[in-house]
């Protein structure tokens, strides 16, 4: 893997839209209803990338750049969630 790649900034653009989304939610969202927006982003996020891996259209190594895509942004949401819950807010 090597992020020089074309087809593979698109992978690094869906982590950077779901650490985007998942800050935001987790800084405005109030009470319990963070963790469901939060859940949310991250059924999202793997959405967007299935769609964005369509787009791209290269055929070799589309199940690769698609578990990476969704691991990676499941791994931001639980950073995100993880910060959330230390720090309480």
């Amino acid at each position: 893997m090597t992020i020089t790649q074309p087809k593979w900034w698109a992978v690094a653009a869906v982590w950077a839209g779901t650490l985007v989304a998942a800050c935001v939610l987790a800084a405005t969202v109030q009470g319990s209803f963070v963790w469901a927006a939060l859940m949310l982003a991250a059924a999202v996020a793997v959405v967007i990338g299935m769609v964005v891996q369509l787009a791209v259209g290269e055929q070799d190594g589309f199940v690769e750049r698609l578990v990476a895509t969704a691991c990676g942004s499941f791994a931001l949401v639980l950073v995100v969630a993880l910060v959330r819950l230390v720090a309480g807010a």
